[in-house]
């Protein structure tokens, strides 16, 4: 009696793990997460470069998809200017 009523469990155990493996898988880039197929503008110190989040051997990776990145992906607003430094005289409070 007892192997019948372990029978059913032992069959459907491996189901529900294999159900729980299928998670959706993210890339990150640029501290945010991609979802697997999104295109990124991928900015390294070496330059920028276009990129798929993909798999590769069950992994999430990204694919190189060109050089450069299209211009409407490229921040383009230019860096404010650099505060003038403020000279010792002006910190001291006056007399």
């Amino acid at each position: 009696m007892r192997r019948w009523i372990l029978l059913p469990v032992l069959l459907i155990a491996p189901m529900a793990t294999l159900a729980t493996a299928r998670a959706d898988c993210t890339c990150v880039a640029n501290g945010q997460r991609y979802q697997e197929g999104e295109l990124v503008c991928l900015k390294l110190s070496s330059g920028s470069w276009l990129a798929r989040c993909g798999k590769v051997l069950n992994n999430t990776a990204w694919k190189k998809v060109q050089d450069d990145c299209p211009l409407s992906q490229v921040d383009e607003r230019p860096a404010s200017p650099a505060p003038e430094p403020l000279k010792t005289a002006e910190l001291l409070p006056a007399d």
